[in-house]
């Protein structure tokens, strides 16, 4: 698989520090740069050895930037930036097929969505109040627990708090705020266990619900079936090959009455979690619509509808959301000019994205270079929303020829089979580019130390 955006290298966090109470580690604040006027900047350059490369070759150069380095390059000179804006260096960029994710994005996708199933049977009563409450104030104890303890102990968590936790990951932006005021250190998060930790899962609960109960004095869940005391051989052995992180063999039993002194630390809201709880539905209404739109065939409304994720649908719904990435890139959110909203069906890998949020944060750095936040409820006007949804669709379809609502729905292959003669010739410019260096250094003597002439385009 070749990379999407750039560099090979990883950003991660500093997660170190396992205990709440030692201090964060910051990354030092560096305030010294080095900065050069423009007269100075365009002798260097114009004395440099660029000054004998043709745009051509220096547009393939180009290509291999990383998306920060393309912004630092544009600033330089006038004619960097000319070149670093041209769109056929982003399209090089979007044609190299596929991004090589952090986390295994197949099986999480999977995972993630059978989650919302199962919780969608106890969406009615998980949305009262009362309970409601609860299940955020075991949320926060059990984040509590982690926070104190190193990142090799395995605590489980029961699926009430999973989806408390969800609520929390989709916000990545909200999550590491919340995380540092309240934990000192972004809590890592997996979906997915290990082999040995499928081993290990009965035992690792059971010594959840003991230092639960030891921390705070209540119940954390049981520990069987209320009415299967003795769990069959069949059961446990259908356990054992279970892959996912959370406990769903028995529920916590909640009160009516919400618990004393009910505080929440987090920054998202009861009706937060309310919303997300309805996002399957919708996700899987958008999907439904799509395959009409695409066929011309109205599906029975009664009639149950899955979301598929097959293999083929998988493909085509990662290349959506590298294309979404691509996007993010090129328009970037933070600087709220014209920023592509993701559909559900993008929504999907995005949201299997963000459950291992130190990896999402390294990929998004390595790939767009910013942290691509999550808002899956926006506030937006009607009026402004039409527009801008509007704006978008044109933009999508201006990259990428099928509207963006059914993109996932097409075989994204033969698409990028009309760009294999560009995406060819963009290799053979690169080699054209090494052997060019390789005659500049064996015939010209160049002191890359000391700054030589340009024209003073620059």
């Amino acid at each position: 698989m070749k990379r999407f955006f750039g560099r090979t290298g990883q950003t991660t966090d500093d997660n170190s520090s396992t205990k709440p109470k030692e201090a964060i580690v910051n990354a030092p604040n560096i305030t010294w740069s080095h900065t050069w006027s423009f007269n100075e900047s365009r002798d260097a350059l114009s004395e440099s050895f660029f000054a004998n490369i043709p745009n051509e070759i220096l547009l393939r150069l180009f290509q291999l930037f990383s998306v920060r380095d393309l912004c630092s390059i544009s600033s330089v000179c006038r004619l960097f930036k000319m070149i670093a804006d041209q769109d056929e260096i982003w399209k090089f960029k979007y044609d190299s097929k596929t991004i090589e994710l952090s986390v295994n994005i197949d099986p999480i996708a999977h995972e993630l969505v059978q989650l919302l199933e199962k919780a969608s049977k106890f969406q009615e009563q998980w949305q009262q109040a009362p309970i409601l409450k609860q299940m955020i104030t075991r949320y926060y104890r059990f984040m509590r627990l982690k926070a104190s303890h190193p990142t090799n102990i395995l605590l489980i968590p029961t699926m009430d708090i999973e989806i408390v936790w969800q609520t929390h990951l989709l916000r990545p932006e909200m999550y590491q705020a919340d995380c540092l005021r309240l934990f000192r250190r972004i809590i890592d998060h997996s979906l997915l266990i290990t082999n040995i930790q499928k081993m290990l899962k009965d035992q690792a609960f059971q010594d959840t619900c003991q230092l639960y109960e030891k921390t705070y004095g209540e119940q954390y869940c049981s520990l069987s079936p209320d009415n299967d005391k003795q769990e069959s051989v069949s059961n446990m052995n259908r356990r054992s090959k279970l892959t996912y992180a959370y406990w769903d063999n028995t529920q916590c039993k909640f009160s009516t009455q919400p618990p004393k002194d009910y505080e929440n630390r987090f920054s998202f809201t009861e009706s937060d979690i309310i919303l997300d709880m309805s996002w399957l539905d919708s996700c899987k209404q958008f999907m439904r619509n799509a395959l009409e739109k695409i066929s011309g065939e109205a599906y029975d409304p009664d009639e149950c509808f899955d979301i598929d994720l097959g293999e083929g649908a998988m493909e085509r719904l990662k290349k959506s959301y590298e294309r979404f990435l691509y996007m993010a890139a090129k328009y970037p959110l933070e600087k709220s000019n014209g920023f592509v909203p993701p559909t559900y069906a993008i929504d999907i890998i995005w949201h299997s994205h963000m459950q291992e949020p130190l990896n999402y944060r390294a990929d998004c750095i390595r790939f767009v270079g910013y942290v691509v936040n999550h808002a899956p409820w926006p506030m937006i006007e009607d009026d402004i929303m039409k527009k801008t949804s509007d704006r978008s669709d044109d933009m999508w379809k201006k990259e990428f020829q099928p509207d963006i609502e059914t993109d996932h729905l097409y075989n994204t292959i033969d698409c990028d089979a009309t760009r294999g003669k560009q995406r060819t010739s963009g290799l053979q410019g690169l080699k054209d580019f090494e052997r060019l260096l390789e005659t500049l250094t064996s015939e010209t003597s160049v002191d890359f130390d000391r700054p030589q002439k340009i024209s003073d385009d620059f």
